[in-house]
């Protein structure tokens, strides 16, 4: 192997990780309000980046996506898209 194909091997695997980088390149969504950025388009992945405290099964948890709720019955399947708007609710007891 010469030395100029060696370049060009490391140019042509370092532009293919570009690539790759750039199709997984973030998408820019609204949670709760603020604008955030992620790499993920599943709901539920969404939901358990943002979700800061301890919940293993999101209790008490309602998510919406434009203004409509999504049953969590359908987190897994749910595809988030560029500049949707997601809420997280909790509940919360009290008076």
């Amino acid at each position: 192997m010469n030395f100029e194909f060696k370049i060009q091997e490391i140019f042509l695997y370092t532009k293919t990780r570009l690539n790759k980088t750039i199709e997984l390149a973030k998408i820019t969504i609204k949670i709760n309000g603020i604008e955030s950025k992620t790499q993920t388009t599943c709901l539920y992945e969404i939901v358990t980046q943002f979700v800061t405290e301890p919940n293993p099964n999101f209790k008490g948890l309602a998510v919406a996506v434009n203004n409509e709720v999504i049953p969590k019955s359908q987190w897994a399947t749910f595809t988030v898209n560029d500049m949707d708007s997601v809420e997280i609710i909790t509940a919360a007891q009290g008076g």
